[in-house]
């Protein structure tokens, strides 16, 4: 009887240093996904802040050919001044030549291919986003 009273003693306090060490675990675990979850919006939204910023820049422009070197050199600062590092990336102007016209539109896509955090092992994201802009109509002539 005195064994079995003395095993009870010396497990005392065992599961509550168990249910510690899982509980830990699992916030760990949980606030890593939130950080990933975080991360992933947050390049979503740098896309589709890149493609406006693009479609804004490219319908001030006189001419087609000028937007469309345009657009291309103001998504890539905008992708790389936020942080994100495209390993694959395709920026066009996918409207026509023409509806290229003062009260016409343009419209800008963007699609980017990046890794979440790192080379972590996360598998690459791909983000995409069009964005339209009128032309503005009180542009100068070419």
């Amino acid at each position: 009887m005195t064994d079995r009273l003395r095993r009870r003693r010396d497990e005392r306090g065992s599961v509550s240093i168990e249910f510690a060490i899982i509980m830990s675990a699992l916030i760990v675990g949980f606030f890593s996904l939130m950080i990933v979850a975080g991360r992933i919006m947050q390049q979503e939204n740098d896309v589709r802040s890149a493609a406006h910023a693009g479609a804004r820049a490219a319908s001030l422009r006189n001419t087609y050919d000028d937007a469309a070197a345009d657009v291309t050199a103001i998504v890539a600062t905008n992708l790389t001044d936020s942080g994100v590092t495209c390993e694959a990336q395709n920026i066009a102007i996918v409207s026509g030549r023409d509806v290229f016209v003062p009260g016409g539109w343009v419209t800008v896509r963007v699609e980017c291919t990046a890794r979440t955090i790192g080379t972590l092992g996360l598998p690459a994201n791909r983000y995409w986003h069009e964005a339209t802009e009128t032309i503005d109509v009180y542009r100068g002539e070419p």
